[in-house]
């Protein structure tokens, strides 16, 4: 055994892990060696003295000198450093192990139970179910607020079941995400929970138009209503008119803000030549479409002769005039 794996060995020696066999070798090189013998024992005197301190809790007069000193003089062992390393691992897992363990829980749980999505100006609904953290028993008699989009919405009494079904009106927020919290105060503790939810304007829209077929040239004129679909009030917000030609080409798009009655119009100038057949008129708000069908096409109104046949050839003033009108086709078959 040279020097260097004798050297390497002697921490291992002082802390008796070494076989017996192994342990003796090095004990005889070290008798043989005057340098490693050197070293083993002033290793051995040092750790002595490490053990006496921690006995005696006072370090003796220049210990710290000769520890650094040997610590200077002595190659490292990879295995002390590697059970250094796993004994720092376990320490600090065990602390964590214990903030896990002795940490303050809330003293409530909040179960919410619906409650993702929400129709603007209209009612809401919400189960919220409020249970001890601790032994999980029920909550009856803790107040719970609600607020959504940062206003409050609702405030409600749990049951003795510690629930409640609580009904409130949404705000006329626009389309988004939004969100709702919910704070509960109970004799057992305060406790909060927060999430976001989507709000959604729901319309009912209907379109019309002027007729039902058009010549080039002539004005398309469209109108639609916009009501709340569940108040049927009328709506506010803007609606977008669109008209598409018979091959499916959009030549009309327009935004419109809606009138305090809910009713918005457009206008839409046909050219004098253009694709002709089944036009389509659509208008849709907040992901809600409608649409019509509209025929644009050539074509000649019905000619008619008239013939206007007079009760009698001649009336005084005052006298009825009775005659009659009789309509056929013209000449033409028309």
């Amino acid at each position: 055994m040279t020097c260097d794996q004798v050297k390497s060995r002697l921490s291992w020696l002082l802390d008796g892990e070494l076989e017996p066999s192994e342990a003796d070798e090095i004990r005889r090189h070290a008798r043989d060696c005057g340098k490693c013998g050197a070293l083993l024992a002033e290793m051995k005197a040092c750790d002595d003295e490490i053990r006496g301190a921690l006995a005696a809790a006072r370090p003796a007069q220049g210990f710290t000198r000769r520890v650094v000193q040997a610590a200077g003089r002595t190659r490292s062992s990879w295995r002390r450093n590697l059970l250094s390393v796993a004994a720092s691992f376990f320490a600090v897992l065990a602390l964590g192990s214990l903030y896990v363990n002795t940490r303050t829980t809330p003293p409530l749980q909040v179960a919410l139970h619906g409650g993702s999505r929400f129709h603007a100006d209209s009612m809401g609904a919400l189960r919220i179910f409020v249970t001890d953290a601790r032994t999980t028993a029920p909550v009856p008699h803790a107040l719970v607020k609600v607020f959504l989009a940062g206003t409050a919405v609702g405030e409600f009494m749990t049951n003795p079941a510690g629930s409640i079904d609580g009904f409130f009106r949404v705000p006329d927020l626009a389309d988004g995400q939004y969100p709702l919290k919910v704070v509960v105060d109970s004799p057992v503790g305060v406790d909060s929970l927060e999430q976001q939810v989507r709000v959604q304007r729901e319309y009912r829209l209907m379109l019309t138009s002027d007729k039902p077929m058009y010549q080039p040239g002539q004005t398309i004129h469209l109108r639609t209503l916009a009501l709340n679909a569940f108040t049927l009030k009328p709506r506010a917000g803007d609606v977008e008119f669109e008209v598409a030609d018979s091959k499916g080409n959009r030549i009309f798009s327009k935004k419109v803000a809606l009138s305090e009655f809910g009713i918005a119009s457009a206008d839409l100038v046909l050219a004098d030549e253009l694709n002709l057949g089944t036009y389509k008129a659509t208008v849709s708000a907040s992901g809600l479409r409608q649409e019509r069908t509209l025929e644009v096409a050539k074509y000649a109104l019905p000619k008619f002769k008239l013939d206007l046949e007079p009760g009698k050839e001649s009336y005084r003033p005052g006298d009825m005039v009775r005659a009659t009108v009789r309509a056929r086709p013209g000449a033409d078959g028309a």
